[in-house]
């Protein structure tokens, strides 16, 4: 199994923020579908309706039929496995798993109590991928001339990326979904 490296724990840590927010809002998706009930995706006609036709949205209003035949329209149910209730349940779960992972790891490599970076190091690394100083405010407020300055991020990002142990294949699954959020 291969590892993410120092550029995408780069880019992990750029996005941490948003990945929280992807996690909240995965979490209220999955309450949403679970408290609506296997009825959330409409009637079996419905739902038959629109395997077959493909375009038929799923509401309480009578199809008009303003669409013309093969048009995807954005409140459909384009695929007719993807909005049964348990498959629903069970990919917001996995997708809810898989982000909570990535942002424990980080959370945890980042944690000045468990002895993997000290505080300063912490307050580098939130500074310039959370607060996103530019490498002048950081020199100043370290006091460490620019290429000590990447140099410690350098280092820092790629202790990080040996703690954390995320594999490839779950760093291009959580960029999807960013991008998918976006």
């Amino acid at each position: 199994m291969t590892y993410i490296t120092y550029l995408q724990t780069e880019e992990l840590l750029r996005k941490l923020p948003m990945l929280r927010t992807l996690l909240a809002n995965l979490c209220l998706n999955y309450k949403t579908v679970y408290e609506a009930g296997p009825e959330w995706c409409g009637t079996e006609y419905e739902v038959f309706y629109t395997k077959i036709v493909g375009n038929h949205e799923i509401s309480d209003m009578p199809f008009g039929g303003h669409a013309n035949p093969g048009d995807k329209l954005n409140n459909i149910v384009a695929e007719g496995p993807n909005r049964d209730y348990e498959r629903a349940l069970k990919e917001l779960m996995s997708s809810i798993n898989l982000v909570a992972l990535v942002i424990d790891r980080l959370d945890y490599a980042m944690d000045v109590g468990k002895r993997n970076i000290n505080q300063e190091e912490k307050d580098l690394i939130e500074d310039r991928f959370f607060s996103r100083m530019y490498s002048k405010e950081l020199q100043v407020k370290y006091d460490l001339s620019r290429q000590q300055i990447w140099r410690k991020i350098r280092e820092i990002t790629e202790r990080i990326a040996s703690l954390i142990q995320i594999s490839m294949v779950q760093y291009e699954d959580c960029m999807k979904m960013l991008e998918w959020e976006e």
